[in-house]
């Protein structure tokens, strides 16, 4: 059917940006033939993803974060995004490694994506009307706000944001796929 992964098929919703960065050495399918759309997706794995998209230097360089392991595969990516400014850490000096990304942290670490490339950003002037807008974290509510506004974020299909649910990869994907989109990111 010409899909490049079988449980993403033609027709599903996130086909298009999950393919798009999978030929941009983005993203990888879990197997040669699956990406496993409903997988959630770890911090450490989406601040990969989104390195790659911005095309950061990326030296051998290990972070600082208390939690992480200095020659796992994801250090150089923290330390790259820990540099330009995508991620801090959290109030302990940890990173959070091994936890899942919430979609309020993707909204989060995109937004200042799009700030540090200086990404200009046409708000429609439209507000954020999630029918769970209260439970969004206050640090969040501006990038979810933009984001949302622009069209690169999306609520779940019953008007709410869900911003402690775990990211899917299908949604990573898709955010990442719409981001690089934008003039200025590559």
């Amino acid at each position: 059917d010409g899909a490049r992964f079988k449980d993403v098929p033609n027709g599903h919703w996130a086909k298009e940006s999950v393919e798009y960065l999978a030929e941009n050495g983005i993203v990888n399918g879990k197997t040669e033939d699956t990406f496993e759309p409903d997988e959630t997706v770890k911090r450490e794995e989406f601040v990969k993803m989104l390195v790659g998209a911005m095309q950061l230097n990326v030296a051998n360089e290990a972070d600082t974060f208390a939690d992480t392991d200095k020659s796992a595969w994801y250090s150089k990516y923290l330390f790259a995004a820990n540099k330009a400014g995508l991620i801090y850490g959290k109030d302990d000096g940890s990173f959070g490694i091994d936890e899942t990304l919430t979609r309020q942290d993707m909204a989060v670490m995109v937004y200042r994506a799009m700030k540090i490339k200086n990404v200009g950003i046409e708000e429609n002037g439209q507000k954020t009307s999630f029918s769970d807008y209260d439970s969004i974290a206050e640090y969040a509510r501006e990038s979810i706000d933009i984001l949302s506004s622009i069209g690169i974020i999306n609520g779940m299909e019953d008007s709410r944001f869900a911003p402690n649910e775990t990211a899917t990869r299908a949604q990573a994907a898709q955010v990442i796929g719409k981001l690089m989109k934008l003039e200025g990111i590559r």
